[in-house]
């Protein structure tokens, strides 16, 4: 019977804060952030239990390896790059423009973001600076044994790379 008091006595500035524009605005960065997060972290688990173990698969024999790199490696490539910055961006920008995000939360709080902030960071760095890098190589591959010509003997480097940093993420 209390509760319903209170709810009843509260000021109407206050039930009224659920449907603040600040308030919905902080609730949909968040909301963005853990959706492109589970986009990102979700395909760097396709990748590395799912694709790389399937493409082993295949062997060194046939143009359905290339075929399956150029089509849907491609595609799940370009995903998981534009996650990894979604991700990090959308973060960096809860941190800094929800108001009083740093001074409103306890140290514990602060430091475990801080080191999810710093591992955020380096991850999609190590997307972008060696997976990609290294990928760009192994599908350039993929499409040139498509169309007839010779494997590039750089490639099967490059892919064994772009596994490695990949594990490092995983």
């Amino acid at each position: 019977m209390s509760s319903i008091h209170n709810f009843l006595t509260t000021p109407k500035e206050v039930k009224m804060q659920l449907f603040d524009q600040a308030y919905i605005g902080d609730f949909l960065l968040r909301y963005l952030h853990v959706l492109v997060g589970i986009t990102w972290i979700g395909l760097l688990y396709y990748f590395n239990l799912v694709q790389v173990p399937a493409l082993a698969a295949y062997g060194d024999e046939g143009k359905a390896r290339m075929i399956t790199l150029d089509k849907v490696a491609r595609r799940a490539l370009w995903w998981f790059r534009w996650a990894a910055i979604a991700t990090l961006g959308t973060g960096l920008l809860i941190t800094g423009i929800i108001e009083n995000y740093w001074s409103r939360s306890g140290d514990a709080h602060k430091y475990t973001i801080s080191i999810g902030m710093t591992l955020g960071t380096l991850m999609a760095a190590n997307v972008w600076m060696i997976i990609w890098k290294n990928q760009k190589v192994v599908l350039a591959n993929a499409v040139n044994v498509i169309g007839g010509a010779a494997a590039d003997p750089a490639a099967a480097g490059a892919g064994r790379k772009a596994l490695l940093a990949s594990r490092a993420n995983f």
